[in-house]
């Protein structure tokens, strides 16, 4: 049975009625009634004036609502907020304009001071650090109690406040609190105080916030259903969805602390896993119905999501009954009106895969509810969300794991979990209702963990009560990014870095990030000037497990973590370029290498060995600040080892970067044959200056007649291999290769024939005017087309001739002013050979193609990336590389481990 005829039956059978309707609505009205939520018809019923959204084309939306009686007081792409009488709205409903009216979507504030000397502020304070010429603003639902705060010195007189439409009256003294934090935090920050009353006043205000000057702002709001948890909005609200306007503050250089949100013991989620015949959904096993408790005189609201975005015609809906039962119908008395059945499937192009419904429990007692979600059409097997926001307790099940807030799932957004002052001291774990990650596509979050459960004066009950929340651990650390802020002109890239290595704590996870917010002694603070490159003349060998070179005469076995030290370099070095060459694994295992003893919290890709293959790849590794060593992750199979060291980043190093707009061809194609080699002019040729000390070349090497290994070098062979190409493939290896004295670099070739391409992206040379290298402390997951159709799960992949854009500056540590990085493309589960193009934004398609793969049968459902390759590119203004490939469909996934500072973009 469709939607249309099953929801005019109900409303034809006295629905209307209980809905409040003055009568009871006639089945042919249902077309027109199935575009309004369930808060639009009690408004209809009502008569009464009533606020809005109407989705639509805005400019016959505003004409429809002045027509009606009503006024439009904001637009977006596919949106208007109105006002307008509530029996105007089922006319409104008929018009051909109008494609949905529902209720705005309202702020949910994070709340469920001691965190200052936990923090080590009292030592920046006393050395005169207290965020002087930061400005900071905070965007919140309410500023109650503000004058008696401000009276009593714990806001300054000065903060500024832009009231928006929040009124005077009855208004919550949330944001008040979150003003108090950071002024304990950051005594001398400038403060500026903006409210909200919907998603669409949230543009007014971070607009308003720019407009000042403002170098961090806090968010201790969460908005349901309002984006898919990857950074992306409804498309409705376009650029002003929450999501959307956190990126826009980022752009313009603004730090975004997010609240992670307060759903960690509220939420349930995962893969559906199907229906009884009436298509009702199972929640856990048998289990249909998701049983929670919410406090007297508390407003919650259920969120169902799926993810199916940006608009589908998959259809669920939403109902809350007051009994463990199932609805007989609409009219059942303990449905009492709390359900969301929007037209995804009966309306043409489809609507957002979300259902809301928002209610207040009486205030004489507490209440005791079921959530129930009914499968209408479409497809079914994908991830949902089903979170309970606000007072409730007592979730029938839960899974904390993907429970971040929107927007602070954003990767633009500094995502804040909270954990008490006793289990900080302790060591403890973060709060039980602390959102966890990771995101839907597969980012760890929160990024870090500040206090919560800490005293105030305006919030709580009354003057000095305790409040908790996720929200008060944001403003802890917009409070600190204050301090580090005042008096210099580091960027929001560099106080999130600062803020993160601060943190103390080696690798990261889903649940307390990066760590707890400590700012860590007093000191001079300065934007990083990033470190010049030493190539090596002859690389050095530093780990073979067939012999003693490392320590390590042995297969690594799975699940193995193993410290490297890296001889020879000096103090400062940052970041070593290695071969890492994997052989001979017994069954597929993946390696990967980070600074510290703990296992990545997410895919980090290095070398993918195949079974009873070599795989050879470059790698930059980021050194470990305290004993410049490195860590060696394998995964899942017994595999041999070997890792070359071909050069160095440090302070000292007087080799600059000088990269190429447009990739060209040095050489090639040539062939190659068994065990011979070929020189390639690599000084003074096709723009590469006459001192270059090293180039950034890509090497394809095709039509091998049988397996065999490929040494690029410049002075001297040492057998480590920079790429293994096998026959009836298509192999590509990016590496930084020293030029030799006789100003050419080398090519060998081991067995059989192989024909080679040299293609350069960039050179080095010790003059100025080049970029300097600034790693990553962890590398940053940036794109995955994996996840781009279903929360993780694996799609058909992308199509080819499908330009994906990747964003690589202005984000998890990346400056806006970077001139280049090194990016490592992934490619998995291809169907047939591929060419992965990749490009700076501005400069368009070469046909410069770091990565290809042969065609692979797909692996295990783990989905491990079957072919890497880390190279090194220059920037454009925008930040952005295109990422695009050529045959059938694979899943590309896109990192980035270091970014270059200074030199021409």
């Amino acid at each position: 049975m469709t939607r249309l005829p099953r929801r005019a039956a109900a409303l034809a059978s006295g629905v209307a009625a209980a809905l409040a309707l003055s009568a009871p609505v006639p089945a042919s009205a249902a077309p027109a009634l199935s575009k309004m939520d369930q808060f639009a018809l009690v408004a209809a019923g009502s008569g009464a004036r009533a606020e809005v959204y109407l989705d639509g084309d805005p400019a016959a939306l505003a004409k429809a609502v002045r027509a009606n009686g009503g006024e439009v007081s904001d637009t977006a792409p596919g949106r208007v907020r109105a006002t307008l009488p509530g029996a105007a709205l089922p006319a409104l409903a008929a018009n051909r304009a109008v494609r949905e009216i529902r209720q705005p979507i309202r702020p949910i504030p994070m709340v469920v001071s001691e965190g200052v000397p936990l923090t080590n502020s009292p030592a920046w304070h006393n050395a005169g650090g207290k965020g002087a010429g930061a400005k900071v603003g905070v965007i919140d639902i309410g500023y109650g109690r503000l004058a008696a705060a401000r009276t009593a010195g714990e806001v300054p007189a000065s903060a500024t406040v832009h009231n928006g439409r929040c009124g005077t009256e009855h208004i919550s003294s949330h944001g008040t609190t979150m003003a108090e934090v950071v002024h304990d935090m950051a005594p001398e920050a400038q403060l500026f105080l903006a409210c909200v009353v919907d998603t669409m006043d949230f543009d007014d205000a971070a607009e308003w916030l720019r407009q000042q000057g403002v170098h961090i702002v806090t968010v201790a709001l969460g908005f349901p259903g309002t984006g898919r948890g990857d950074g992306t909005g409804e498309d409705v609200e376009g650029a002003k969805a929450p999501a959307n306007v956190v990126r826009q503050l980022r752009a313009a250089g603004v730090l975004v602390v997010a609240a992670a949100g307060n759903e960690g013991d509220k939420h349930l989620g995962g893969r559906l896993l199907g229906s009884d015949a009436d298509g009702w959904q199972y929640l856990n096993g048998n289990a249909q119905g998701q049983g929670f408790s919410v406090s007297s005189g508390g407003t919650v609201t259920v969120e169902l999501k799926w993810d199916a975005w940006p608009r589908t015609a998959v259809d669920f809906d939403l109902y809350v009954m007051s009994t463990p039962a199932k609805p007989s119908g609409l009219n059942d008395p303990a449905l009492g009106g709390r359900y969301s059945i929007r037209a995804q499937k009966g309306t043409s192009g489809g609507l957002s895969p979300v259902e809301t419904v928002t209610f207040t429990q009486p205030s004489d007692a507490p209440g005791t509810y079921w959530a129930y979600l009914k499968w209408n059409g479409g497809a079914r097997d994908m991830r949902y969300d089903l979170t309970v926001h606000g007072p409730a307790h007592g979730l029938s099940y839960t899974t904390p794991a993907q429970s971040i807030a929107e927007p602070a799932s954003s990767p633009y957004a500094l995502a804040v979990g909270a954990i008490t002052p006793a289990n900080q001291q302790s060591g403890g774990q973060a709060e039980g209702y602390s959102s966890r990650g990771p995101t839907v596509d597969g980012r760890v979050k929160p990024d870090l963990t500040a206090l919560t459960n800490v005293s105030s004066y305006s919030g709580g009950s009354a003057p000095g009560a305790t409040l908790g929340g996720t929200s008060v651990a944001a403003a802890h650390v917009a409070g600190a990014a204050a301090v580090y802020r005042g008096g210099t002109d580091l960027d929001a890239e560099h106080l999130r870095t600062l803020l993160l290595d601060a943190a103390g704590r080696q690798g990261r996870d889903n649940t307390l990030g990066r760590g707890t917010l400590h700012l860590g002694q007093h000191r001079a603070l300065a934007a990083p000037t990033g470190n010049g490159y030493t190539p090596l003349t002859v690389q050095n060998r530093v780990l073979n497990t067939y012999s003693p070179e490392g320590g390590h005469q042995r297969p690594f076995e799975p699940g193995e973590t193993y410290t490297l030290p890296i001889p020879g370099l000096p103090a400062d070095a940052q970041a070593v370029v290695l071969t890492v060459t994997g052989m001979h694994a017994e069954e597929f295992t993946s390696l990967s290498i980070t600074p510290d003893v703990s296992k990545p919290a997410g895919p980090v890709p290095t070398v993918d060995v195949r079974k009873g293959q070599i795989r050879s790849e470059t790698v930059t590794a980021t050194l470990n600040p305290v004993d410049k060593v490195i860590r060696i992750h394998n995964s899942h199979s017994k595999v041999n080892l070997s890792i070359d060291v071909l050069g160095y980043y440090s302070g000292g190093s007087a080799s600059l970067f000088f990269p190429v707009r447009r990739p060209f061809r040095l050489h090639g194609p040539a062939t190659i044959g068994a065990n011979a080699q070929i020189g390639v002019i690599a000084r003074g040729v096709q723009g590469i200056p006459a001192a270059a000390t090293a180039v950034a070349v890509n090497v394809t090497t095709t039509s091998a007649g049988e397996p065999t290994e490929i040494e690029v070098f410049g002075t001297r062979r040492t057998a480590s291999w920079t790429s293994t190409p096998y026959p009836g493939g298509k192999t590509t290896t990016s590496v930084l290769v020293p030029v030799g004295a006789d100003n050419a670099i080398k090519l060998y070739n081991a067995r059989g024939s192989a024909t080679v391409t040299v293609e350069v992206t960039g050179w080095f040379e010790v003059r100025s005017g080049g970029a300097r290298y600034v790693p990553l402390r962890h590398t940053v997951h940036q794109y995955s087309s994996g996840n781009a159709t279903g929360a993780g799960a694996l799609s058909s992949g992308l199509p080819s001739g499908t330009p994906v854009e990747i964003p690589v500056t202005r984000r998890d540590g990346v400056p806006g002013n970077a001139t280049g990085a090194v990016v490592t493309a992934s490619v998995r589960l291809a169907g047939q050979a591929t060419d992965i193009d990749v490009w700076q934004q501005e400069h368009g398609n070469t046909g410069f193609a770091p990565l290809s793969t042969e065609a692979l049968l797909p692996l295990s459902a783990s989905g491990h990336p079957v072919r890497n390759n880390a190279f090194v590119t220059g920037l454009g203004p925008s930040g952005a590389l295109t990422l695009w490939h050529s045959a059938g469909q694979a899943h590309l996934r896109g990192y980035v481990h270091g970014y270059f500072l200074g030199g021409t973009p």
